[in-house]
């Protein structure tokens, strides 16, 4: 899960509607992840549960909203991380995702995978596919 927004000393002069209207954005799909990840893996957590935490960012990192779910304590949450460059979650680009999984085995160094999203079309196309398919199930004549 990965969403993208470097801020350097000329782009943190950036502010006003936009600017949050693309954080709350971003917000909202890292938070959606933590749900499907949380549930996927047998967790009952509602988007109410995940807490998003925000930090001001150094000079020349990456910023990257991160999804964590802690499986141990039953908890997700979403939280704006800095990352150096050559850090995998910094590389992303485009829709990639990426998944890093910290385990008793890989504790010193979490499995990482990664590849690519479904991208804006095809989320858009399966939501509307939802969508459809729920009319049919209410009654909606098709």
């Amino acid at each position: 899960m990965k969403q993208q927004l470097v801020l350097d000393s000329q782009s943190s002069a950036l502010c006003g509607d936009f600017l949050k209207l693309v954080t709350k954005s971003c917000i909202l799909r890292a938070s959606s992840g933590v749900i499907i990840l949380a549930r996927e893996s047998g967790l009952k957590l509602e988007l109410s549960d995940i807490p998003v935490q925000s930090l001001v960012p150094e000079p020349l990192r990456v910023l990257r909203y991160v999804g964590v779910v802690d499986a141990v304590n039953e908890k997700g949450r979403v939280e704006l991380r800095r990352y150096k460059r050559e850090h995998p979650f910094a590389q992303l680009s485009g829709s990639d995702n990426i998944i890093a999984f910290t385990t008793t085995r890989y504790k010193n160094q979490p499995l990482i995978v990664r590849g690519p999203g479904a991208g804006a079309e095809v989320t858009a196309g399966g939501v509307f596919s939802d969508i459809l398919r729920l009319a049919s199930y209410l009654g909606a004549p098709s």
